[in-house]
């Protein structure tokens, strides 16, 4: 799983050669990681300033009670808001998304602040990333 993680993939011959085993061991165990659901898919890692999207902001909503399902699912049509979570604490969901500027963030608090379903958010700008979706290490 680390190699798997952390090398480029180059595909089954390039990724059995760094490791130093047959291909057909690659293609079995990379099949049975699919298979049971460990690995669902392959996705690129975009850089989201090439696509002049330079502001990542975090939303922090909390929710009229009877209206989380519904602020949910609006929330999901948003395509420029990558992940949204359901949380602990002083707030009811996390959001996070990229913005071409800040008055499009400005905008999307807009939007939540006058929405009756939202009774309180809050909004954090990132000014610098120290890691983002870096593999993990497995023991």
């Amino acid at each position: 799983m680390n190699a798997l993680s952390r090398e480029q993939w180059g595909g089954l011959n390039t990724f059995a050669e760094t490791l130093g085993v047959p291909v057909s061991t690659i293609q079995d165990r990379v099949r049975h990681l699919e298979n049971t659901g460990v690995i669902t898919g392959y996705i690129p890692r975009l850089n989201y300033e090439a696509f002049g999207l330079d502001v990542t902001a975090i939303f922090e909503l909390d929710v009229v009670v009877n209206a989380l399902t519904e602020t949910t699912a609006r929330l999901r049509e948003k395509q420029r808001l990558m992940a949204i979570y359901r949380v602990t604490g002083g707030y009811d969901l996390v959001a996070v998304g990229r913005c071409e500027n800040p008055n499009e963030m400005n905008e999307q608090v807009h939007a939540f602040v006058t929405n009756p379903d939202i009774k309180r958010t809050n909004a954090s700008v990132v000014f610098e990333t120290i890691r983002e979706f870096e593999p993990m290490k497995f023991e």
